[in-house]
């Protein structure tokens, strides 16, 4: 191997080596869990910015992959896809919609190199909003110049088309498979350039230490005021990339081991709500454990609140949500295409404090 490509690869290591930096959150004293997530929650972040800057998909030969999820607040009820674009380039996109709780598609610049050049403020479309053809699929055209029928706008700085899929319930919803192809460009991609890898290694390297900082600062005023539920502010949300259709409220939880954390929800009418915990780094809790409720599995009491009860062990409750094993963490509501937005209440109680289990039969 040559010098130039020992730095190349020396020049990528020590970067990564500066995202490190993220692990050491000043105000937050960390336990032996919160520091092997956070190594976890590094290596994650490289996996997937090795996938979005190294993979075969390029803006002029694009494909979908599905994004590791771990980072972000991730909803377990989803599957997110990827694709590269660029604005110079015009692409469609097609599918079936088939059964889902929701289905939608944003133009985005996820550049967490830069924290201002993280935009969303281009196309956003919504699977209710999409025409059919007679064979009940859709077709949607992706550029900046606008086009009749299905168009998702791209704006100067798109660099990514993100598709979400929200699978409340998976014995009646299914996974859709979307397409997408670059309508004006069918060159095969060139062979790797030396310049380039260097390039795209530096980016990788850049988006780890760049994703790390961002979410991190992103939760942590909620610390100031833990056990609490706040709002996100609107545009702010869709400035990041948010999807402007979902209405999210976060907050920092800790419990002691006697302690439960009572979560009161009054569903709107929407098309899908839950409630998740997540570890401090933002990555939802193993899905192998009851660590999320949606609107499918939860049961209200009878006055139509849904009480939701976080605790270190199973209490008997039917809406239990388990810490899994962490006595602090994060926790995120949303709630899609809602008629209104009602606040989570929460509070800490006792555990001989717990709310008696509503019946089962309630919805």
């Amino acid at each position: 191997m040559s010098m130039e490509h020992l730095d190349t690869w020396r020049a990528f290591t020590a970067t990564l080596a500066d995202a490190a930096d993220s692990l050491t959150w000043p105000g937050l004293e960390l336990d032996d869990l919160d520091r092997a997530e956070g190594l976890r929650y590094l290596a994650r972040l490289v996996e997937n910015g090795v996938g979005a800057q190294l993979g075969t998909e390029s803006p002029g030969h694009p494909a979908f992959r599905i994004v590791s999820n771990g980072f972000g607040m991730d909803n377990p009820d989803n599957r997110y896809l990827a694709s590269p674009v660029h604005p110079r380039h015009e692409y469609r996109i097609s599918g079936t919609p088939g059964r889902l709780s929701y289905l939608s598609f944003a133009a985005q610049n996820q550049n967490f190199a830069r924290s201002s050049g993280i935009t969303g403020g281009a196309g956003q479309l919504h699977g209710g909003e999409l025409d059919l053809d007679a064979d009940g699929r859709f077709t949607i055209i992706a550029s900046t110049e606008p086009h009749d029928g299905n168009w998702l706008r791209l704006a100067d700085d798109t660099r990514m088309v993100l598709v979400r899929q929200t699978r409340a319930d998976p014995a009646s919803e299914s996974w859709v498979d979307v397409d997408i192809e670059c309508i004006d460009h069918d060159d095969p991609p060139p062979p790797l350039d030396a310049a380039r890898t260097a390039d795209r290694l530096a980016m990788v390297a850049l988006y780890a230490g760049g994703a790390a900082s961002w979410f991190v600062d992103w939760v942590r005023p909620w610390l100031d005021r833990p056990n609490r539920f706040e709002f996100a502010d609107a545009d702010e949300q869709v400035r990041v990339g948010g999807d402007p259709n979902i209405v999210a409220q976060s907050a920092y939880w800790s419990l002691g081991a006697d302690e439960a954390w009572v979560v009161e929800i009054t569903p709107p009418t929407c098309a899908y709500w839950n409630i998740q915990l997540a570890n401090i780094w933002a990555e939802c809790l193993d899905t192998r454990r009851p660590v999320w409720r949606n609107n499918t599995n939860v049961v209200a009491d009878a006055d139509g609140v849904v009480r939701i009860v976080v605790a270190h062990s199973d209490p008997g409750h039917p809406n239990w949500l388990d810490t899994a094993g962490h006595r602090h963490g994060t926790a995120h509501v949303r709630y899609v295409v809602a008629e209104s937005r009602p606040p989570a209440v929460a509070k800490v109680v006792p555990v001989d404090q717990i709310p008696r289990p509503p019946s089962r039969g309630s919805t």
